[in-house]
């Protein structure tokens, strides 16, 4: 069992309802337990059939650990898409000659206008729903696009 292992299990135990947790295997075990914290370094064996390793797992090194366990739902957490709201083509600017509403970093506000959906010789301009970050966005300027499909990826500002 490999360190990414450790954290993944870490993370798993400290996402769910349990208090307390073990974990054995041939070569590690692993006692959690939710609340409880322990200042000292303590020693893990890792054995492997060609030898035996002993490694001192640090303070630093759990919270270097917690910390990329819970670096990645963290940021997943503030990306939202704004979806088209209806069948259509969608245009990034409002005419072929003129400036895109967003492009890629660009700062939105809620009810700023981001692109238009074209459906049955009508245009309908898409705003968004939320302040944030445009960070991605995921269709092509004449593009078709379906009810509900993501346009753009945005980052939301707290």
């Amino acid at each position: 069992m490999n360190y990414k292992e450790i954290c993944e299990i870490i993370k798993t135990v400290s996402d769910s309802n349990l208090n307390f947790a073990e974990v054995k295997t041939a070569d590690l075990y692993i006692k959690m337990e939710k609340g409880s914290v322990v200042r000292e370094n303590k020693s893990v064996a890792f054995s492997t059939k060609e030898e035996t390793e002993e490694k001192a797992i640090s303070e630093e090194d759990s919270l270097e650990c917690d910390k990329k366990c819970n670096e990645v739902p963290d940021e997943k957490d503030n990306i939202e898409t704004i979806n088209s709201p209806l069948v259509g083509t969608f245009y990034k600017a409002a005419s072929p000659d003129s400036e895109p509403y967003v492009k890629i970093g660009a700062k939105v506000r809620r009810g700023d206008i981001v692109c238009i959906v074209e459906a049955m010789k009508l245009m309908n301009e898409i705003e968004a729903a939320l302040d944030g970050e445009i960070i991605e966005i995921l269709v092509e300027d004449g593009e078709m696009v379906e009810y509900n499909q993501p346009l753009f990826k945005i980052k939301k500002t707290v």
